[in-house]
């Protein structure tokens, strides 16, 4: 029993660790900081099959080792509104993740808030930012609201 307790106490604290901590500003920061803002629904996730995929990313992460090697995984996502940046609605991007402890889970099917910035070329989500998924909670909701009030306020 007591070996039992300190495998879980050491799997908790290792978690722990390893999260992206975050000291969030105001949305309306980040709405004015970010140069894309768009509301899209993933259709792939690529990569995430190989070893060099997000699964071996993940298992890495869940022992404590830091990949600092993998070159990421990358999700299509068809533009669903265009809230700020030139990503019109109907337009299929790539974004790119970095493995880092940051880096948002992306799942098939599902719907995302992105906060996003161009770093040697490519898509990535900004870490710290309010991207997230459109679950219907209320978070989300007002999520949405208050990028559609700020957004009106500056026209």
């Amino acid at each position: 029993m007591k070996n039992l307790f300190l495998l879980l106490l050491f799997v908790g604290y290792s978690q722990a660790a390893s999260a992206c901590d975050c000291l969030m500003t105001p949305v309306r920061q980040h709405i004015k900081s970010t140069p894309y803002l768009l509301k899209g629904k993933v259709i792939a996730v690529l990569d995430d099959k190989n070893k060099e995929g997000r699964d071996y990313h993940l298992f890495l992460r869940s022992i404590g080792i830091q990949d600092t090697v993998s070159r990421g995984y990358s999700v299509k996502i068809i533009v669903q509104q265009d809230f700020k940046g030139k990503y019109k609605a109907g337009k299929i991007i790539e974004i790119h993740s970095t493995y880092s402890n940051c880096d948002m889970l992306f799942s098939a099917g599902e719907t995302y808030i992105l906060f996003l910035h161009k770093a040697q070329g490519n898509l990535f989500p900004t870490y710290c930012s309010y991207s997230n998924i459109l679950d219907g909670s209320p978070a989300s909701i007002d999520l949405v609201q208050a990028i559609r009030t700020e957004l009106k306020s500056r026209d």
